[in-house]
């Protein structure tokens, strides 16, 4: 197996095992929304657990500056190594929390603290990698297989949720069957580390420190000469994040707290949306080392406003299999912002920037657009209702990105 190749394979199945450790909360949150907080009605439980997902997200603008200037300065390997044992750590610890105690939402929000701390350094540090040593002609395809790793982390979640629920019941699931994801992370994170060992790090980083031409402050000669280029890739950054959020937590669990599906079903769902959604990705970020990548986002940002609506319509008011249907739909239209842009997205800085830029840029956005988009939708559709709480934010997105793009980022 050529260096390539391995490196590929290496970073994909890192991030396959670490993702799955970020995104088994969610997997989990109608469970974790009775367990922690059990003194509430179902929605309003439902809502504070979207509040402690999203504090995930709080330490990431942190992190993304962190980890950023270690990957810029002493090198990305380093910090796959230290996001990986942070991790571990705090998912391992979730799964040992007590359960109805005045401390263990305390305990939980601490865990997912720390959890959205160490995320934030792990997907750029694999793109940046990957993007650093890919073949040109072969880019958008070798970097989309970064976010193709995500979604199997979360469709392996999703695969031993579903078993866990089939084999233990709901009953068995909340009596205890709920700890034995987060209990697995670390014979998972043991796995993820000999895995990591072995990757090499970046050529042209290497390259960078053996000629001294390194940045000592890379956040600062990233936002004083390249402030443009971020706020070009941040609107497409957001969509991304938003589509996958809305997609994948919020319509699951607010039809779950609705009681119009159960809890198995939400499982089969997720595990459904996840598989169509990466391999989307890897369809497109293929397509997208044959096409202008310019006109592939294009294309993406005008499929996703005209279909936002009628797809939405369908899985809020229709039969759980027309809903299937739908919900893939827009798992697919996530994979075709995604497989282009992360190519678009690294090639953007160079390298004495790029692990900062890509964490900025990836992090800002899932924090402040993506985390949010649950609490948001939620919010919204106790006004105007799901389907137009949904569609509305998708759409609005969706042509702010079109407008960036057609207008304003002439280069990509």
């Amino acid at each position: 197996m050529n260096t390539l190749k391995k490196q590929v394979l290496l970073c994909t199945v890192g991030s396959i095992l670490e993702w799955y450790e970020f995104l088994v909360f969610a997997l989990l949150t109608p469970l974790i929304s009775t367990l922690f907080f059990p003194n509430t009605n179902h929605f309003a439980a439902m809502m504070s657990t979207f509040a402690v997902f999203a504090s995930g997200y709080i330490m990431r603008p942190l992190g993304a500056i962190f980890f950023g200037h270690l990957g810029d300065t002493i090198g990305r390997k380093y910090t796959l190594v230290l996001t990986l044992f942070l991790m571990t750590g705090s998912t391992f610890a979730m799964g040992c929390i007590p359960v109805q105690h005045s401390f263990s939402a305390i305990i939980l929000l601490i865990c997912r603290l720390i959890q959205g701390f160490s995320a934030s350094g792990e997907y750029p540090a694999v793109l940046t990698l990957l993007a650093e040593q890919a073949h040109e002609k072969r880019k958008g395809f070798i970097t989309s297989t970064v976010p193709f790793g995500t979604g199997i982390g979360c469709a392996l979640g999703a695969l031993l949720c579903a078993m866990l629920f089939h084999f233990l019941g709901h009953d068995g699931m909340l009596q205890g069957g709920w700890r034995i994801p987060f209990l697995l992370a670390i014979p998972l994170g043991y796995l993820s580390y000999r895995l990591r060992e072995k990757i090499n790090e970046s050529s042209k980083f290497k390259k960078l420190r053996a000629e001294q031409k390194h940045l000592k402050s890379p956040m600062m000669e990233l936002i004083k000469n390249h402030q443009k280029t971020i706020w070009i890739m941040l609107p497409i950054s957001i969509l991304a994040n938003v589509i996958i959020y809305v997609n994948f937590l919020f319509v699951n669990n607010y039809l779950v707290a609705q009681h119009k599906i159960t809890t198995i079903q939400s499982s089969h769902l997720y595990l459904w949306t996840i598989v169509m959604y990466s391999a989307s990705i890897l369809f497109f970020g293929f397509l997208s080392d044959y096409f202008n990548k310019k006109y592939c986002l294009i294309l993406a940002f005008i499929t996703t406003a005209v279909f936002a609506y009628p797809l939405c319509h369908i899985i809020f008011n229709d039969s759980f299999d027309k809903q299937f249907i739908a919900q893939g739909v827009l798992s697919v239209l996530s994979g075709m912002v995604l497989g282009p842009f992360v190519s678009v997205l690294s090639d953007g800085f160079p390298t004495t920037v790029r692990y900062s830029a890509l964490s900025i840029v990836l992090n800002f956005a899932g924090s402040i657009f993506g985390s949010t988009a649950p609490i948001i939708c939620g919010w919204l559709a106790a006004y105007i209702g799901p389907v137009f709480a949904s569609a509305g934010y998708l759409i609005f997105l969706s042509l702010m990105a079109l407008f960036i793009v057609v207008l304003v980022a002439d280069y990509v």
